[in-house]
């Protein structure tokens, strides 16, 4: 596999994965590549697969399945599949697990696929209407500068049932970087075609993110909008063994993206960086956010050293901090300085009430 500069996590896959795929296959001229992902899966993978298998779309598809090194049986209907549909499907199967979220497993598939346009699916998701991809690829055709497009999703929580709310709000016009940063847009990854000329190469910066369907989305859209389709195209699946679910509240979901604070702070710097001009904006105010964030976690905890690196990181995006308070900004570096005053006022603090300790705080949102 030929990988650009900054993909080199990528390199020593090719020995770590077993291939099946048919001469016919590979021979053939491909429109839409579907890029599946499983691990553990084996519960709800026909359901997933099933509904691939039921587009109606006059059009040559591929089916990559990377198997991230399931334990429960996922790799061995994965193995099944591609023997019934050669003609379809790829079956990537992983000797040991990549971990890190899916994300080297996307990665190579994202690599793998070769047709104009990519379409994503979890095993333990599904599509919900079997014209979701003709419908798609005829918006994107009549809509050339999209990069790509989405639609809604319903929310199945595994034992109950389906939720009320949809996955998101609907809108009405082209969707930027700054729609999704700012929390307004949720982007259901099952709901997704995305054109492949605008995912690949990945940036540079997609490596260094703990997420991957974010990033993806971000990375594209440095090329133009995308484009909401108001119809519900896809299943949302929360279950226990999801890797989403597991330790991340659900009133919070960019928490995924997060193991502390530090990593919030280096996600926005990259994509602070990584995003066109008029995106930047959000990103900043997310940047300076988080180092408010950091701020009042070192301020908390006595911790003079990081209270010094956390101001150094927010003086530059301060005046993108929506709830900025000089003096709580001018306090801090002086308890920063000064780190025995520092310890006498939190040792004051831990005297007092949680109430008298909460209102010394600053919300950073």
């Amino acid at each position: 596999m030929n990988l650009p500069a900054g993909q080199d996590a990528l390199a020593g896959l090719d020995h770590n994965t077993d291939v099946l795929l048919s001469d016919e296959l590979r021979r053939a001229k491909i429109d839409i590549s579907v890029i599946m992902l499983t691990f553990n899966h084996m519960r709800f993978f026909s359901t997933a697969f099933e509904s691939v298998l039921n587009q109606q779309i006059d059009c040559r598809l591929e089916i990559l399945i990377g198997d991230d090194s399931s334990t429960d049986g996922t790799d061995e209907l994965v193995c099944a599949v591609q023997q019934q549909h050669p003609d379809r499907v790829v079956a990537v199967l992983r000797k040991k697990n990549l971990g890190v979220w899916g994300k080297y497993n996307l990665s190579d598939l994202l690599y793998r696929a070769r047709g104009d346009y990519l379409a994503f699916l979890e095993g333990d998701d599904y599509w919900a209407d079997s014209g979701k991809l003709d419908l798609q690829m005829q918006s994107l055709k009549q809509n050339p500068k999209a990069v790509f497009c989405f639609g809604n999703a319903r929310v199945l929580i595994d034992g109950h049932g389906f939720t009320d709310a949809l996955y998101t709000p609907a809108i009405s016009r082209p969707v930027t970087a700054a729609d999704l940063l700012s929390g307004r847009i949720k982007v259901p990854t099952a709901s997704v075609l995305l054109r492949r000329d605008r995912a690949l190469p990945l940036p540079p910066w997609y490596q260094d993110i703990k997420a991957s369907d974010y990033p993806l989305w971000f990375g594209a859209l440095r090329f133009g909008p995308a484009l909401y389709l108001d119809k519900i195209l896809s299943v949302y699946r929360v279950h226990s063994a999801g890797v989403f679910t597991q330790g991340v509240g659900a009133s919070n979901p960019s928490a995924r993206f997060f193991e502390n604070a530090d990593a919030r702070i280096r996600y926005f710097k990259l994509l602070k960086n990584g995003l066109v001009s008029e995106d930047r904006a959000e990103a900043r105010v997310k940047l300076a956010t988080a180092c408010a964030a950091k701020l009042n976690e070192c301020r908390s905890n006595g911790d003079s050293v990081g209270l010094r690196a956390a101001i150094f990181e927010l003086l530059p995006v301060v005046f993108w901090w929506r709830n900025r308070s000089i003096r709580w900004l001018c306090t801090s570096l002086i308890l920063s300085l000064f780190p025995p005053l520092h310890r006498w006022m939190c040792a004051c603090n831990d005297k007092k009430s949680p109430v008298d300790k909460t209102s010394r705080a600053i919300d950073p949102s």
